[in-house]
């Protein structure tokens, strides 16, 4: 009896922290865009808020590094004033985007993970809104982006806060 009372205190199920299992998720929430480069004569650029949403798996590697794949759909664009041949024109483009981030994820808490990493960014659909003048024309572009120029490769970054079973 006592020897089965020592084998049973020593052993103890070990619970995982946040930070030691896979987790999936969705995400959703609003992107802000602009251009980067308004060097045009008469051409003023503001940003536009969009949609973005999509799935992600947080996978531990080791406790406080791992890796989290996402795939998300993010409306990005611009609007634009300006003058051209004497007329002015305002311009609103919505481009949409598949975006593929492979981040890594640095997990100094449980709680908190800051995320950097690699972005493909596939372009899947363009809309212009065009009013020159007292004319106006809207322009859906259905296309197949066969041109590797259409699409963005770049880093991008952020962190999470994990709250129980939602993360900001």
């Amino acid at each position: 009896m006592l020897l089965a009372g020592q084998a049973k205190a020593q052993y103890e199920e070990r619970v995982l922290q946040p930070r030691e299992r896979a987790v999936f998720g969705m995400k959703a929430g609003v992107n802000r865009s602009n251009v980067w480069d308004e060097n045009g004569q008469d051409f003023k650029a503001q940003a536009k808020t969009g949609f973005a949403g999509g799935i992600f798996v947080s996978i531990p590697l080791v406790p406080y590094i791992g890796i989290q794949p996402e795939l998300m759909i993010s409306q990005k664009g611009y609007q634009s004033t300006g003058v051209f041949l004497g007329a002015p024109y305002a311009d609103v483009r919505t481009t949409t985007y598949l975006d593929i981030p492979i981040l890594l994820a640095f997990k100094p808490s449980p709680y908190f993970s800051i995320l950097l990493g690699p972005q493909y960014s596939y372009l899947i659909h363009q809309k212009d809104q065009t009013s020159f003048g007292s004319a106006s024309s809207t322009t859906e572009q259905e296309f197949r982006n066969d041109n590797v120029r259409k699409n963005i490769f770049g880093l991008t970054g952020g962190a999470d806060l994990n709250i129980k079973h939602i993360v900001l």
